[in-house]
């Protein structure tokens, strides 16, 4: 069995797409899938490893040393499709040495779509019955459930406020004066911008134990994301045939080739600013 040691790096939605196409290449290739985790020792933003919140994805981590003269591949840069990498990717696992590191982002589903089911599953962290009972709770309600990113993002491009007005506005002459719950890293700035909108409550983010966060947002119905992976795969976990999801682009500014938004998704150029 070819063992695919994967680098774990970035905050929580960094993370899902990783152990994401992990899942993926377990499903189809029948792999072994290994997680490296020693980068977050150094991490700038004080991000830690959250994988192990999600039962399905607990003890997969390996020391560096076991994967010590592996071939390193990292996902290309530069807007090669997907499905090429992913068919490399294969290729590699096939014919390779039995053992490879990977390491890349890989935001985009076409790495995955084929495991969703599974992914659906498995991406559910452990957590207290209050907040499962309050995920009930949104669902029932159908709430829109909004996130918006600032604190240490400004590299990355900020989204315009206009977009989330706009969005939410869209959303309710589409489904209905339904309430709108807001999640942000920077709750004075949305209590004021977003002061004169009817039926708006805001959240207070959690950056380092970000998981009820997550699970609150995912029950929601409908979605205004921020171009960032968080409210990403809340979103990609929650949509049902009948949510609307609003996003932004570009989704980063450094890096036009980064575009993880489906084609099913309400994506809204030159929403994006720098800071």
């Amino acid at each position: 069995m070819a063992i695919v040691y994967l680098v774990i790096k970035g905050g929580l939605g960094n993370q899902l797409f990783q152990a994401a196409l992990g899942l993926y290449l377990e499903q189809a290739e029948g792999v072994q899938v290994r997680y490296l985790t020693h980068g977050f020792a150094g991490d700038d933003y004080r991000r830690h490893f959250l994988l192990d919140q999600f039962p399905a994805l607990r003890d997969k981590v390996s020391p560096p040393s076991e994967a010590a003269g592996a071939p390193h591949y990292r996902e290309p840069a530069g807007g090669q499709p997907a499905d090429a990498v992913l068919a490399d990717v294969i290729q590699i696992l096939r014919h390779g040495p039995g053992r490879v590191i990977l390491e890349g982002y890989w935001q985009n589903e076409a790495y995955f779509q084929a495991a969703r089911a599974a992914i659906g599953a498995c991406f559910t962290p452990h957590l207290q019955e209050e907040a499962i009972l309050l995920g009930q709770n949104l669902a029932r309600e159908g709430c829109i459930g909004m996130h918006v990113r600032r604190s240490d993002y400004g590299h990355h491009g900020l989204a315009r406020t206009d977009f989330y007005r706009r969005a939410i506005l869209d959303i309710r002459q589409a489904a209905g004066l339904l309430p709108v719950l807001v999640f942000t890293d920077e709750y004075n700035f949305c209590r004021f911008e977003f002061a004169g909108i009817a039926e708006l409550s805001i959240v207070r983010g959690d950056l380092q134990n970000p998981l009820i966060d997550f699970h609150l947002l995912r029950s929601c119905r409908h979605y205004v994301l921020s171009n960032s992976s968080f409210s990403w795969w809340a979103a990609w976990l929650g949509e049902s045939q009948e949510s609307i999801v609003f996003a932004p682009e570009p989704w980063c500014l450094f890096d036009s080739n980064t575009r993880p938004v489906p084609g099913r998704w309400h994506a809204i150029p030159d929403a994006v600013q720098r800071q």
